[in-house]
Formats: structure tokens, sequence, C-alpha cells
């Protein structure tokens, strides 16, 4: 679990921040994906919202493939995924429900040489194992019904401290 300084601290200290971009978005991770980073979002879901989607991909196309997938489906659960060799794999899903229509929230991917920690408003709510080689992934989607304020990289360094 982080702390609210926790939080304040890591937003002050990201790296390739992106506020406020139009959704669909799909972009480059210029910095690569290693372990011991984590990618930070910030964001608001819509009041009416279905789903939303949350893609880290091997490139900026849209047959490539995906090493994570997060897709909160309101109504009933986050999905995980992985799309590899032009299918998706198979779905695992969180318990919780961690997103409030209407509401904003904090999110952070925390990368683990075994997997994509992943924390919602503070509490750890999964841990997807990695079925890629992190190195390919290269790209970022995020889609669906929310609205993105800020998401960056955070350094390997910064995020060490804590864990």
């Amino acid at each position: 679990m982080f702390s609210v300084i926790q939080f304040v601290l890591f937003r002050s200290l990201i790296l390739r921040i992106a506020f406020n971009q139009k959704l669909p978005y799909m972009g480059p991770i210029s910095v690569g994906m290693r372990p011991g980073m984590a990618l930070y979002f910030q964001g608001l879901v819509l009041q009416e919202a279905k789903q939303f989607e949350i893609n880290l991909k091997t490139g900026q196309s849209g047959g490539d493939d995906t090493a994570f997938q997060f897709k909160p489906c309101f109504g009933q659960k986050v999905t995980l995924n992985s799309f590899s060799s032009k299918s998706w794999q198979i779905e695992e899903s969180a318990s919780d429900k961690p997103f409030t229509k209407g509401a904003a929230f904090t999110m952070i991917f925390v990368i683990k040489a075994e997997g994509f920690e992943v924390y919602v408003n503070g509490l750890q709510l999964c841990m997807f194992k990695h079925r890629l080689p992190l190195e390919k992934v290269t790209a970022l989607m995020i889609s669906g019904d929310v609205s993105m304020n800020i998401f960056g990289v955070i350094p390997v360094s910064i995020v060490l401290i804590f864990l």
C-alpha cells in the first residue's frame, strides 16, 4: 500500500509526462521498459462509463502484440490479458472493483521481474505475470470511457525507494 505522501512524491518525479491527451491515445514508451520502473496514471472515470483499457504494446499498429491489457468493465470485473501471434491469450481477472463512475483515480503499474503489479488509489489490485519479453514493449495505448489527466514513466531509482 502506498501513502498519500508517496503518491505526491511519485507524481513530482515522473519522467516523460503527458497531460490531458485526447483519447484514444497511442504513443511510444521511448525510455523502454525494465524491472523496477513504473507507469503512473491519474484520471477520471466518465459518469456513463462502460469500460476503458490501457495496453502495453510491442508497436503502434493495431496488429502488434500486447504484453499487458488492463481493462476495467463496469458492472463486471477488471480483465487482464495479452495478445500475441494474432490471438488473445487466456484472460485473467481481478476480483476487486476499484473504480467508481464519475470518480477520480490514481494508478501505478510497477514493473517487476515476474510481472506487472497494479496499484489503484494506493491499494494493490493485482499482479499480471509477463507473457511477452518486457524489452519488446515500446508503446502505450489508452482508450475508452476515461479522461486521463496525467500519465508518465517513473524511473527505476525512484520506484525502488518505495517498494
